[in-house]
């Protein structure tokens, strides 16, 4: 099974590793390019997913910033989801932080 995980922070990537242990091939997207490559290189930023955890499910893990390697990676997918930040984000400004409103709101 395919899945694809829109979001990768202290929701999606734990979610993301799950369905990598259940042997699903996940397709995970985020905005933040330092995150991406982090992930990549096996290193977690969520204390709940160590970095072994992490380097255990890699080969089963395609982690991006280009949403359409989604859509190309999960064509025909079970499941995608988009998970969004309720504001426990470390930057204030990060897309969903609901600590800054966009401009003009």
């Amino acid at each position: 099974m395919r899945i694809g995980i829109v979001g990768l922070g202290y929701v999606g990537l734990p979610l993301a590793v799950a369905f990598a242990q259940a042997d699903c091939d996940v397709v995970g997207v985020d905005i933040d390019s330092r995150r991406i490559a982090r992930l990549r290189d096996g290193h977690s930023d969520i204390e709940d997913i160590p970095d072994a955890v992490l380097a255990s499910v890699l080969d089963r893990c395609e982690f991006t910033k280009r949403a359409v390697e989604l859509h190309d990676g999960v064509a025909g997918a079970a499941v995608t989801g988009q998970l969004r930040g309720t504001g426990r984000g470390e930057r204030v400004g990060y897309p969903g932080d609901v600590r800054q409103p966009p401009h003009g709101l």
